[in-house]
């Protein structure tokens, strides 16, 4: 039934008079009489039609330049009235669909004509590259045999894990931040960091048309966390983002500073600090460590925020370079480390996302035997790019980044029960709060807030 409406061949029978069939036979049939002003002729479909029409609606909207940015239907259109004009329309968007793919992906790899016959989609469910702050899709592409593109794409709406995440999704403009990162900032990073990137075929302020990296890479395990010799490539991999942009000498117009009131940064230590107002940390089921951490976090807030965003040397930061966002190259000889979703980059302190990787994504057992030695590898490898970081300045700066990274928790945990809660949240708690506790981030003061209580 789904090749015959892409070829415009519509097999649902329509009729235009009411008593061709008897009630009881309409029933059966699945069919609702509906008649148009006037009596004109309307099409009645059968229920199972109906659901193929609204599995068409949705996947026209996957890969068309205008469609590619809306938001799918939450379900098929309604049994019932369904003109034939509509259908019309349905068949004349897969062929806009079809047009667009050829135009858009066939031709970025040089094949002429129109090699691409059809598609279908497919979401990414619960694997963890679906993202928390979008509505992750992959386009399954059926194209002439022997043509040289891509059997599967993605492609990245707006949207979110829960209300809360959307609702930040929509604060943060997450959709229109990756937009500008691959139509502006891209063409300004090195090759190194470039080179680590999807393709992506087709950008806009609300939706991304991209390669599908899984053909060639796995992504990186944030439950269980990765091990030490991928997380050297991904030091490696920041230091080669950030030591360009150090000191903010050549950051372009589209990164917004870490201290403006829409940066990722900002909008996280203000959530949390909400929260907190609102339930405390954790709502208060955390233990009595969980409490004193809560309590200072939600008292130096601002604090902590400042002196990360003002004194601490600013650069161009992911701000999400978790496991759940890198991929690993397969095959004798790769092993290469791969970065998604730049749905909140920034200005910031470069050790957020190093804090990221070593203590979001690493188990705390390897973090304690490798965080040390892999802080060295970035600090050499910066200097090896030419930005000086004094030892001391890089340990005070990463006890500060631990910190910012706590004020993920309450907002993570804000809209979750026990039982949908995922293992990536409860693990990533558990990480930030022992590294507070090992690198005795609580001992740092701040002046600002010192003054305020004598005062």
């Amino acid at each position: 039934g789904r090749h015959n409406y892409l070829d415009g061949r519509a097999h649902t029978r329509t009729r235009t008079h009411a008593h061709t069939h008897t009630k009881r036979e309409k029933e059966v049939m699945g069919e609702k009489e509906v008649m148009g002003g006037g009596g004109a002729a309307v099409l009645r479909m059968p229920a199972a039609a109906m659901i193929v029409v609204g599995c068409l609606r949705w996947k026209s909207k996957a890969a068309t330049s205008s469609f590619l940015l809306a938001e799918p239907p939450s379900a098929a259109p309604a049994p019932g009235r369904m003109d034939l004009g509509s259908v019309q329309r349905f068949i004349e968007q897969t062929r806009k669909d079809l047009q667009f793919l050829n135009e858009t992906v066939a031709r970025a790899h040089g094949v002429d004509g129109s090699p691409i016959k059809d598609f279908d989609t497919t979401t990414l469910g619960e694997e963890s590259s679906a993202g928390y702050f979008s509505t992750t899709s992959r386009i399954h592409i059926m194209h002439n045999e022997g043509a040289r593109l891509p059997h599967s794409l993605i492609v990245k709406r707006a949207g979110g894990f829960n209300e809360s995440f959307r609702s930040m999704a929509e604060r943060a403009q997450v959709a229109e931040k990756e937009h500008k990162f691959y139509s502006l900032l891209l063409p300004r990073l090195s090759t190194e960091v470039a080179s680590s990137l999807p393709r992506v075929y087709h950008s806009s302020p609300s939706s991304l048309l991209m390669e599908d990296l899984s053909p060639r890479a796995d992504v990186a395990d944030q439950e269980e966390g990765i091990d030490s010799a991928f997380a050297e490539k991904a030091v490696r991999l920041a230091a080669g983002l950030h030591a360009p942009f150090w000191g903010s000498p050549r950051m372009p117009d589209c990164v917004v500073p870490g201290a403006d009131p829409s940066s990722w940064l900002s909008l996280i230590q203000a959530k949390s600090s909400e929260i907190y107002r609102a339930r405390e940390f954790l709502g208060g089921c955390g233990d009595e460590a969980d409490e004193a951490i809560g309590a200072y976090l939600h008292e130096h807030a601002g604090d902590i925020h400042r002196r990360a965003t003002e004194e601490v040397p600013q650069t161009l930061i992911h701000a999400d370079m978790r496991a759940g966002n890198l991929m690993r190259e397969r095959g004798e000889g790769k092993g290469g480390c791969l970065l998604l979703d730049w749905q909140t980059f920034c200005a910031g302190p470069g050790l957020y996302d190093i804090a990221s990787l070593l203590v979001c994504s690493m188990t705390v057992s390897a973090r304690r035997l490798h965080c040390l030695d892999l802080l060295r590898l970035y600090q050499r490898r910066l200097g090896e790019l030419g930005v000086d970081y004094a030892w001391d300045d890089l340990m005070l700066h990463f006890r500060l980044a631990i910190l910012q990274q706590a004020f993920l928790i309450n907002y993570a945990f804000e809209d979750v029960t026990a039982e949908d809660c995922p293992l990536l949240f409860t693990r990533a708690r558990r990480r930030i709060i022992q590294a507070i506790t090992d690198f005795n981030c609580l001992d740092l003061t701040f002046p600002k807030t010192e003054e305020r209580k004598k005062n």
